[in-house]
């Protein structure tokens, strides 16, 4: 079972929409793990959620083109050492994250983020594209 915390939201999910807002600002940015830490407190994203289980998921249960020991989703890729930026289409996968053929995770579903955070599905669309 995953663990969500009190507000529903999955550890994952929250590192993504982290790192959405910053590259929202940055299109073309990629992000240490401290900053990505920082944004999750300023957005309130990290209020719930325990800080190892943060951590661990930017070390690499999160990062696509990294073996996953824990996580299997691909929310970020490392883009060089230990900075990272959203997973695009065609980015490295480590094939650890295939699973009976099938892609794991990249976005969070709709119906699992806060209204609030749910216009950056619309936008990351946009910006694989270009």
């Amino acid at each position: 079972m995953a663990y969500r915390s009190e507000k529903g939201f999955l550890p994952e999910d929250e590192i993504w929409a982290a790192v959405a807002l910053l590259q929202l600002r940055f299109p073309n940015g990629a992000f240490t793990k401290v900053k990505i830490m920082q944004k999750l407190g300023s957005e309130g994203l990290n209020e719930v959620t325990d800080r190892e289980l943060l951590n661990a998921l930017l070390d690499e249960g999160c990062i696509a083109d990294m073996p996953p020991s824990s996580g299997k989703s691909r929310m970020l890729c490392q883009v060089s050492p230990g900075r990272f930026r959203l997973f695009r289409p065609g980015d490295l996968t480590h094939p650890g994250r295939v699973w009976r053929g099938k892609m794991s995770k990249s976005l969070p579903n709709w119906e699992a983020i806060p209204p609030q955070f749910r216009f950056l599905l619309g936008w990351y669309e946009l910006w694989v594209q270009e």
